[in-house]
């Protein structure tokens, strides 16, 4: 009897554990993947066009080859990746989708990191601020700031947002962020004594009124109405979204390695 019994809990761990580290889709995702039935479904299903894990596969695929890729393949997969975050409804995709555009600089990535950064679900949008850190634009500064400073963003985004403009040691971050200090949320007063740490190189820690001072004592020669910065009402930072029109520098490379056509696979309608 005891072995019995043994044995069942050892089977529930194991079940428990499949249960909670199956992310692909969904968390049943590992379960499914051992199980006859499912992996012949899937086959079948092969034969109907790509599945969700082909097309999955498919982006890792793309995220690995990122560096070799040349900037004319770089720009069709940014268009293609850019559809992916407008038009699939899987999450999952979509995250994966944002996380390689943040790699990549063009119109459309973005148009798409826009889109991304007010999707439905939270996971999209924490995809979306570490994007535009890496974007390291004024655009992406400028998103970045819009989204610390919503009021109907959730506390994990807003810090996400807040942390990733620690990548933009300037004035008018310094400026914006010193406002937020008197957000109402103790983990966003936290999150923006971080970033400031890092923007200005002072070590006031939590010191939430010695970091007031010494902004106030920085007296910032930018102007709040400059490079995207509006005064709000009450002088609140009103940040304008950032342009998918305003010209991106590029940090494509200038001369990569070339990937001929014969060895790169036709690229798939991944939505």
């Amino acid at each position: 009897m005891g072995n019995d019994n043994c044995r069942r809990l050892f089977q529930f761990g194991v079940l428990a554990a499949l249960v909670l580290t199956g992310c692909v889709d969904g968390p049943l995702y590992s379960i499914k993947r051992i199980n006859p039935y499912y992996t012949s479904q899937w086959k079948a299903d092969r034969e109907h066009g790509p599945t969700f894990e082909d097309r999955y596969n498919e982006l890792l695929y793309v995220e690995k080859r990122l560096p070799v890729l040349d900037g004319a393949e770089q720009l069709e997969w940014a268009n293609r990746l850019a559809d992916v975050v407008k038009d699939t409804p899987s999450a999952e995709m979509r995250v994966k989708a944002v996380e390689i555009l943040g790699q990549l600089k063009s119109k459309s990535v973005t148009e798409a990191l826009n889109v991304a950064s007010v999707d439905e679900i939270e996971k999209v949008r924490l995809a979306a601020c570490i994007a535009w850190g890496q974007q390291a634009t004024p655009q992406a500064r400028d998103m970045l700031l819009s989204i610390a400073q919503r009021e109907d963003e959730t506390t994990s985004v807003r810090q996400h947002a807040i942390e990733n403009l620690a990548l933009f040691a300037q004035p008018e971050v310094e400026l914006a962020l010193g406002r937020l200090l008197d957000d109402k949320s103790p983990a966003i007063q936290y999150q923006v004594t971080q970033s400031l740490q890092k923007v200005s190189g002072q070590e006031y820690g939590g010191d939430l009124d010695g970091w007031r001072q010494y902004l106030a004592s920085r007296q910032p020669s930018v102007s709040s109405g400059t490079n995207g910065i509006l005064d709000g009402p009450n002088g609140a930072a009103r940040i304008s979204p950032a342009s998918a029109s305003s010209p991106l520098s590029s940090s494509l490379p200038s001369d990569p390695p070339s990937l001929g056509s014969s060895n790169f696979p036709a690229l798939p309608d991944l939505r």
